[in-house]
């Protein structure tokens, strides 16, 4: 097996880093996914799984992210970057196969699933 890059993306659903190395656990690479982004109206974590409400999530690299007020302005919607999820978090999923049929834009069926918690790697949001 060959490795071509090793990638860490150090808040969910934003841009990643290229590593030449990194600690690896049973939960994976060391500061991936340690920071989110909490929608502070409904509660639940930002996920670029939900394109048309977050896929702006994409255009900001992870590894310099802007400060809260900077970031809801960006996201068009006030946000706060967390390190540790709520109890309970939950993000949401659009169904793939209805984005890819209806675009981004259109409301689509979503399913919901809840985080886990914080691993030894600091690992909060898979």
């Amino acid at each position: 097996m060959y490795l071509e890059a090793v990638r860490r993306y150090p808040v969910k659903s934003m841009l990643g880093e290229e590593l030449t190395e990194s600690e690896v656990t049973e939960r994976g690479l060391a500061g991936d996914r340690a920071r989110a982004v909490l929608d502070v109206a409904t509660g639940k974590i930002a996920s670029a799984k939900n394109p048309r409400l977050w896929r702006g999530l994409l255009t900001i690299e992870g590894t310099g992210v802007p400060g809260d007020e900077e970031l809801s302005t960006l996201l068009g919607r006030e946000v706060r970057l967390i390190d540790v999820p709520p109890e309970g978090a939950e993000f949401e999923r659009s169904v793939p196969e209805r984005v890819l049929a209806e675009g981004i834009e259109a409301e689509v069926p979503h399913t919901v699933g809840t985080l886990g918690g914080a691993s030894p790697a600091g690992t909060f949001f898979g």
